[in-house]
């Protein structure tokens, strides 16, 4: 019979942590439940990444039903010791640019918005890309309104850089379904990704 984990109400990345420390624990199969999009989607990609199958998942009500299991029947459980990393590096030099608002530097709102232009517009011209780029706060909405920063975001994703977008900013600023360009990520994932990058330079 599976193991139930229960994770309706638990903000991010409480959800992903629970399913990992049952993996680590030994659990073959789990039925987690979630009651939000954010929340399924950040589980099914880390059982994904973590080489777990995902059976399915059953919507019900805004509730949804994620099965899991590790594998065949008889299989060893996925051994802590040696998990799958959540943010599979892209094979690019370059730094982790942690983007935490839609504008760049503090006072003028307007000024602000013209310097991230042109911040990401400077990347795309750059030998050298970013390894990585995450969007946070308010900076998920470089990545769903502002058309010129989609442009420049989709170019940068085309050269190899990944684009992690924080969706619980994205749900708390209710721009989820609007999202254009980037993987919707967790606070898991995302402070693996920066404990795993030395070379971080938040914006």
């Amino acid at each position: 019979m599976a193991t139930i984990i229960d994770a309706r109400g638990l903000a991010c990345p409480q959800p992903v942590i629970k399913v990992k420390q049952a993996l680590e624990q030994g659990v073959t199969a789990c039925t987690v439940m979630v009651d939000n999009a954010a929340a399924r989607e950040n589980v099914v990609r880390f059982a994904e990444n973590a080489g777990a199958i995902v059976d399915g998942v059953i919507a019900d009500r805004g509730e949804f039903r994620i099965a899991i299991r590790t594998g065949a029947a008889g299989t060893a459980p996925i051994a802590a010791a040696t998990p799958v990393p959540p943010c599979p590096l892209p094979e690019t030099a370059g730094k982790t640019v942690l983007i935490g608002s839609d504008q760049l530097g503090r006072g003028n709102d307007e000024l602000g918005a013209l310097l991230m232009k042109a911040f990401l517009f400077a990347l795309t011209q750059c030998d050298r890309k970013p390894r990585r780029i995450i969007l946070m706060n308010h900076g998920v909405r470089l990545a769903v309104v502002e058309p010129e920063a989609v442009g420049r975001l989709r170019q940068l994703t085309t050269a190899g850089v990944e684009l992690l977008v924080c969706g619980t900013c994205l749900d708390f600023l209710q721009l989820k379904d609007a999202l254009q360009v980037g993987t919707v990520s967790n606070m898991y994932s995302i402070a693996e990704c920066l404990l795993d990058d030395s070379d971080t330079v938040m914006i």
